[in-house]
């Protein structure tokens, strides 16, 4: 893992913003403030990948703040999507407040239901940068740190480490880097 030398953001999220609810096929049917969401809840979310020229990924650490999986490796960029917002325009506001990133070149993955502390439906887009040494400009209270990482360093991680991750972090990361797209 090489850490990415980066600046903090004074952004701070919308900690009661109105989060979509929705039913098993993914059909809004309602919103809640994110305080009260309950983990019956099923609700949508965002996750990035993004890669460099020389096939790592960036993964961000959780800020120790974080109500789940605090301090713990996960995606370079994640969200809830709330009142207003599609999955897309979700994962592109993410990447900008919490990296200071602006992807423009987004690619829309697969959809995943994922049972964590709660229900989630979970897209997944992959993006990749032109340069590695891209500037973040990291969001203190969402992201404590963020370095770039070797697909096979990621797989040896999960395999002998895997404390280390959020607990979502393995079946998003199996979903776009399957055992047939891996090249260790």
């Amino acid at each position: 893992m090489h850490p990415q030398k980066s600046e903090f953001s004074p952004v701070e999220p919308v900690e009661d913003a109105l989060i979509i609810t929705v039913n098993d096929q993914d059909e809004v049917v309602g919103a809640k403030p994110r305080s009260t969401l309950r983990p019956n809840d099923l609700y949508r979310c965002t996750a990035l990948f993004i890669t460099n020229p020389e096939e790592q990924l960036l993964l961000a650490r959780r800020a120790e703040n974080k109500r789940f999986d605090p301090g713990k490796w996960s995606v370079s960029a994640a969200g809830t999507v709330e009142v207003g917002e599609t999955y897309e325009s979700n994962i592109i506001k993410e990447a900008e407040e919490e990296l200071g990133l602006s992807i423009q070149n987004l690619v829309m993955g697969e959809k995943i239901k994922i049972d964590l502390d709660s229900t989630l439906f979970v897209h997944i887009f992959t993006a990749q940068i032109t340069h590695s040494e891209t500037s973040l400009r990291l969001q203190e209270s969402e992201v404590a740190e963020a370095g770039w990482w070797s697909i096979s360093e990621i797989k040896k991680a999960l395999r002998n480490e895997p404390d280390r991750f959020a607990k979502g972090f393995p079946r998003l990361f199996e979903a776009v880097f399957s055992k047939s797209n891996i090249s260790s």
